[in-house]
């Protein structure tokens, strides 16, 4: 199997006691300190969040960890496209995704997410 990025993903959940409770700063610098250690691993890595967990998590849309990193962002409005990005749902500082989750899917083995990717960057199809 050909692994070609590997995502950290910024997001709270409620399912499980979220270790993001150190106010916008704190989550900043915890965020900071895993995209550092990630980088020393010389692997292909990436963010996966969406624009309102970016913003619950570091108080702001505009809020940057590292924009160097691909971004996978989530926006559920059943559209395959980045169309929706330059018009609201861009976040920390990325200047275009990577890839989008679109939709919600289900089969008989239970639900799924959809998602598209632009592989010119180096992120799977």
């Amino acid at each position: 199997m050909l692994v070609q990025t590997i995502w950290l993903d910024f997001e709270k959940s409620s399912a499980c006691n979220s270790s993001w409770s150190l106010g916008s700063a704190g989550n900043i610098a915890l965020a900071k300190q895993f995209t550092e250690a990630v980088k020393t691993t010389g692997l292909n890595w990436g963010i996966y969040s969406s624009n309102r967990n970016w913003n619950d998590l570091f108080g702001s849309t505009n809020a940057v960890v590292d924009n160097s990193f691909k971004v996978w962002y989530a926006n559920f409005d059943n559209q395959d496209n980045y169309n929706d990005w330059s018009s609201g749902m861009a976040f920390g500082g990325f200047v275009s995704p990577s890839g989008k989750q679109y939709a919600q899917g289900s089969g008989n083995c239970g639900s799924f997410d959809l998602s598209i990717f632009t592989y010119s960057t180096g992120a799977p199809q």
